[in-house]
């Protein structure tokens, strides 16, 4: 295939490495700078000549502290997407959209895990690109003067990348009728409101959610909470916001610290801001589909078994069994605690019964209800991530936030956490699990050769969920208990 590829705004270059052709840094809107700085994502302006295209460009300002090493630089110029396809004149190759994790504070589509020269192997073209995080993406300043700054700035960041792929990725041999999205963590919770945006609509025709947060969004009051502290940490008056448009990043960095640090100690119940309701998303995810807004749109979610872990590290949600208390009496949880007690009664210590409550409450009951609901219309699967690396064991860890990112990536062999493990337990589960995303990005259903027993369909009545292991299971409704005790609590601060 030529590497000089025309696109509806210029030719752009890129090169061939190992048999895979690859072009990266390739913008998809202009750069949100100056005037454009807190506002929602403008398209792309044309150029003359073609636009070199073979390195990564800058990764959105980081606000948090990430745990892979880069050497990408930030900057807020940083919206770029990155594609690879195998070198080959073929055509209408099924396109594979990944969304990078981070808390929509930090991340980046450079992340060798997030690589995407093993599906491009596979025929599937793979496409990732940067958004904008934290203050810059997701804080909602316009509750103080709308005339200057937008809300939802890394959702429309997201939807204007989507719309780019869904209007050029032909000129690259993509099929723009068959486009699959796939986020984890925070792009998990993201490929949840692009499927549910009325802005959406036919961009994509299948998505997966790892470790999303259906239940996730926040309310306006409660954003509204963490809007004002932001600005106190900044020395910022209300009345003073325009002085936000030109402030210096360390200063945002400073105080989204500050923000991070106290939060939910000064309103209990109240989480780091991330993507709102307004026009992008005007209904949580239950009622967009109820409202058919996701018709058509076919769906695996799942989560990994010890979710919470990670969470338990950092301390971000509650990190003792009062607090978990203190959090149901916050959400108007309408049982007896006690009932609690019981659900989690044969787990050994407080520390695992904290951890399976954070699993459950910021992951795994929302995508239960998210499945339960898609499910009544549209195509679904469910799964869950249960093996544990040898060096998670060994510090006491079980299969803990993010840990398949690399499985389903195919790129294990690039992970640290996974260097202890036996090649041949990461083939077997990179063999399935990858296998099943790219079957999926392919003709619309995660079975073939690549697994041993069937991954039969999602229904609200037996909730069959595939288990990624040792020895991979199919097991029907494994979290009843749980999904019984916590299905109707609000789990955000109102």
């Amino acid at each position: 295939m030529d590497l000089i590829v025309e696109t509806k705004n210029g030719k752009v270059e890129g090169f061939t490495d190992k048999g895979i052709n690859k072009w990266y840094g390739i913008p998809y809107a202009k750069p949100p700078i100056n005037e454009l700085r807190f506002r929602r994502a403008v398209p792309c302006e044309s150029w003359e000549g073609i636009k070199s295209c073979k390195k990564f460009q800058c990764r959105g300002i980081q606000f948090m502290k990430s745990y892979s090493i880069s050497y990408t630089p930030e900057s807020e110029d940083c919206l770029y997407l990155n594609i690879w396809r195998k070198n080959t004149e073929e055509k209408k190759l099924p396109v594979f959209v990944w969304i990078h994790g981070g808390y929509l504070h930090y991340g980046e589509s450079s992340d060798p895990l997030f690589d995407g020269c093993n599906f491009a192997e596979e025929n599937v073209i793979y496409v990732d690109f940067n958004y904008r995080l934290g203050p810059l993406g997701c804080y909602d300043f316009s509750y103080y003067n709308k005339d200057r700054f937008d809300s939802n700035c890394c959702l429309s960041d997201q939807i204007m990348a989507l719309k780019w792929i869904k209007d050029n990725i032909e000129a690259f041999g993509g099929d723009s009728s068959n486009i699959t999205i796939c986020g984890e963590s925070s792009g998990g919770a993201s490929v949840c409101a692009l499927l549910c945006s009325p802005f959406t609509k036919g961009l994509f025709n299948k998505v997966i959610c790892q470790s999303g947060l259906p239940d996730g969004f926040h309310s306006k009051r409660s954003l509204k909470y963490g809007m004002d502290l932001f600005l106190k940490y900044l020395n910022i008056k209300p009345e003073q916001i325009d002085e936000l448009a030109t402030i210096d990043v360390k200063r945002l960095k400073k105080a989204t610290n500050l923000l991070f640090k106290n939060l939910s100690k000064v309103h209990p119940g109240c989480y780091m801001p991330g993507i709102l309701y307004d026009d992008l998303f005007p209904e949580d995810c239950y009622e967009s589909i109820k409202h058919g807004n996701t018709e058509g749109v076919k769906l695996i979610i799942g989560t990994c078994l010890d979710e919470g872990s990670f969470f338990y590290l950092t301390g971000a949600y509650p990190h003792s069994w009062n607090k978990v208390k203190e959090f149901c009496e916050i959400c108007n949880f309408e049982k007896d605690f006690e009932e609690v007690n019981k659900v989690y009664r044969n787990v050994k210590t407080e520390k695992q019964k904290v951890i399976d409550v954070n699993t459950d409450l910021l992951f795994l009951i929302g995508s239960i209800k998210l499945a339960d609901h898609q499910c009544e219309n549209n195509d679904v699967w469910m799964y869950q991530f249960n093996y544990a690396p040898r060096l998670l064991r060994l510090i006491g860890l079980n299969a803990t936030h993010g840990i398949d990112i690399s499985i389903c990536n195919k790129n294990a062999g690039r992970d640290y956490l996974w260097y202890m493990t036996p090649s041949k337990q990461k083939s077997k589960l990179m063999n399935e699990m990858f296998g099943s995303w790219v079957s999926f990005a392919k003709n619309g259903d995660p079975n073939g050769d690549h697994l041993n027993i069937k991954w039969e369909k999602y229904d609200a009545n037996n909730r069959k969920t595939y288990f990624f292991d040792e020895q991979s299971s199919l097991v029907e409704n494994p979290a009843k208990e749980r999904f019984e005790l916590w299905k109707n609590i609000k789990n955000y601060y109102v």
